[in-house]
């Protein structure tokens, strides 16, 4: 607990730190400069955007880790909240270039889950295929089933990550590069949140990746059987 806290702490301070360095010299006179202006309220406006962000993780990972927040279970479509949740993503990826293509069953599969919270890992998971995918690639989503399980696949080709830290990039705040991915807004957070939501939901997630050719990350969660009145 107490390295979470420091890291917190070092992930809030950078930030603000930043922002009250350029409001500083705007003050100082950087205001009168129209370029100079733009500029820094632009850094300011993006540093405030990270906070932001930040703030949603940490309470979303408090939310995750209490036993008393209840994530409601329901039968729920998973190929829709599938195509719901890249549909969230639409405007990013038009953005970086790159096309998410779907692979989800003919018929309505449904399971008994978290719709919220299987949401929120499958935003995660394509988010960051998106983010360090090259412009012009891309992303495939696919949802299967197994007789015990609905497997949902997030496959990009981006770099790849090397195999000494597949698992070290579920622990809290880990970044593999740490530079990049706070250029590109990210908490160090995501990861966590989503494995501890699959664990959560009574499954797992689990990283394929080879450097230079790509990731493929795997949620598997427990397929319960409905009874026939609920299909």
């Amino acid at each position: 607990r107490r390295d979470f806290v420091a890291n917190a702490s070092h992930e809030l301070r950078t930030p603000l730190t930043a922002i009250r360095g350029f409001a500083e010299t705007l003050i100082d006179g950087a205001a009168e400069d129209p370029e100079a202006r733009s500029r820094f309220l632009d850094a300011i406006f993006r540093h405030t955007i990270r906070l932001q962000r930040l703030a949603q993780d940490l309470t979303t990972l408090s939310q995750v880790e209490s036993p008393q927040h209840d994530w409601v279970e329901s039968p729920t479509d998973v190929g829709a909240v599938c195509r719901d949740s890249v549909s969230s993503l639409e405007s990013f990826a038009r953005k970086k270039g790159i096309t998410v293509e779907m692979l989800l069953p003919d018929e309505p599969l449904i399971v008994t889950l978290s719709a919220r919270g299987l949401d929120h890992v499958l935003v995660n998971l394509v988010e960051n295929a998106i983010k360090y995918s090259p412009a012009g690639s891309v992303v495939t989503v696919g949802v299967r089933s197994t007789e015990e399980q609905v497997q949902f696949e997030v496959a990009d080709h981006g770099p790849g990550i090397p195999n000494k830290y597949h698992q070290r990039i579920f622990e809290r705040f880990y970044r593999v590069d740490k530079g990049r991915s706070r250029d590109e807004g990210g908490t160090g957070l995501g990861l966590s949140i989503s494995k501890n939501l699959a664990q959560r939901m009574g499954g797992t997630i689990e990283l394929d990746s080879e450097v230079g050719a790509g990731s493929t990350f795997r949620l598997s969660l427990p397929l319960e059987a409905l009874d026939d009145d609920a299909q």
